[in-house]
């Protein structure tokens, strides 16, 4: 993923000079909070090719590793969450059973699904890849927050996704 190199605050200028009526609240906000989830996103997945998984291969383990003993999810669900097509996701499910990562087996209640499930090695890597995410993304944010500014920030990202997610259709939640 690349990030554009201009500065938010010349995305701005640029916008006034241009099109001054979509400076808003709004707009300065979201704009904000696309460049902040471009940051982390290409943050997390350098650290990802670094533990020898590309972005994909590290959603995949660490939705797996969330779910409960054994760690297992249905195809239909990571596409589902990942929004890739069964294509994208057949290609990368196979690349890491082939490194041992994930099994995939015969459903005992659909033998068309073959539920996707986290291997010990899979689990290790990915406690691993997510150690070295989160201490990344740690030293970004503490770049520009104090730990109290990540407490009030949490508290009002919370508040805002809570108040969305309730008014969200069933599709749009899932995002």
């Amino acid at each position: 993923m690349t990030i554009d190199s201009r500065s938010v605050a010349s995305l701005f200028q640029q916008m006034e000079q241009n099109w001054p009526d979509s400076v808003t609240p709004v707009s300065r906000m979201m704009l904000r909070v696309f460049r902040l989830n471009a940051i982390i996103r290409a943050n997390a997945e350098r650290c990802a090719r670094e533990e020898a998984l590309d972005f994909t291969e590290f959603q995949i383990l660490a939705m797996l590793r969330r779910e409960s003993p054994p760690h297992q999810l249905t195809p239909n669900d990571l596409c589902a969450f990942l929004q890739i097509t069964s294509g994208g996701l057949t290609k990368a499910l196979t690349r890491l059973e082939g490194r041992d990562l994930i099994t995939r087996s015969v459903s005992d209640q659909d033998r068309r699904s073959k539920p996707v499930r986290l291997t010990p090695a899979g689990g290790a890597r990915i406690e691993r890849a997510m150690a070295h995410v989160l201490r990344s993304d740690g030293e970004l944010l503490e770049q520009g927050l104090t730990p109290k500014q990540m407490e009030t920030m949490i508290t009002l990202l919370t508040r805002l996704v809570e108040a969305l997610e309730s008014n969200a259709t069933p599709s749009a939640a899932k995002t």
